[in-house]
């Protein structure tokens, strides 16, 4: 699934994978999957293996989506759009 939410002026997406035996009674761990440079949220999860199900089968998995700044207005914006803050505003 992938969630798109309003983050200091920008859209921010994620893609988050929710095992099939998640019990929403129960706790889960949380796994944040973070992509490098030139990858994107689809390609960590499709490599990682994180979402399979025989590998992972309990775990919650984020994966988000990194911001480009190449626009000279996201250049501007690169300082506040860091996933530290993303991460907080998440789990706020």
């Amino acid at each position: 699934m992938t969630v798109t939410y309003p983050f200091q002026a920008m859209n921010r997406t994620y893609n988050i994978h929710i095992p099939a035996s998640y019990n929403v009674n129960n706790a889960a761990p949380l796994i944040m999957a973070f992509h490098g440079r030139t990858e994107t949220a689809s390609t960590i999860e499709q490599y990682s293996g994180f979402s399979s199900e025989s590998w992972n089968p309990f775990g919650i998995v984020v994966y988000p989506q990194g911001v480009s700044v190449r626009s000279p207005t996201k250049r501007k914006q690169r300082e506040r759009l860091t996933d530290d803050a993303c991460v907080e505003h998440m789990a706020g």
